[in-house]
């Protein structure tokens, strides 16, 4: 330590042999510059303790669950990049089919279809 300490957090253990989360906070000085003079309060910790793990806790559920979105949106834009790549082959060969039947000799209506297919 460099400094004077005022204040911790320590784990005591109590009479029934239980951990017992603690704050303590002192106060001290030479009182007729022989003696040391310490004043030591010291108070029960548990409930910041569980608050405290409480928000560890849900910091490790929210990094989860953002990992796991991450995942999901990753896997999402694969499936997007393969499905407008399997789609486009099936596309260009039916436009072109088009386009084939557009220029040879149909009938009336096949030609009609075949015009109105490939704008």
């Amino acid at each position: 330590m460099l400094g004077p300490l005022t204040e911790g957090a320590f784990d005591l253990v109590d009479a029934a042999g239980e951990w017992l989360p603690v704050f303590a906070n002192a106060i001290g000085g030479l009182d007729d510059g022989r003696h040391v003079q310490i004043l030591l309060a010291i108070r029960r910790a548990t409930q910041r303790w569980q608050h405290e793990q409480g928000l560890l806790d849900a910091r490790g559920k929210t990094e989860a669950t953002v990992l796991s979105e991450r995942a999901t949106s990753e896997l999402r834009e694969q499936f997007i990049a393969f499905l407008g790549h399997d789609l486009r082959d099936p596309i260009v060969s039916i436009a072109s089919g088009i386009h084939m039947l557009a220029k040879g000799t149909l009938i009336q209506r096949g030609s009609r279809v075949a015009r109105s297919r490939c704008r």
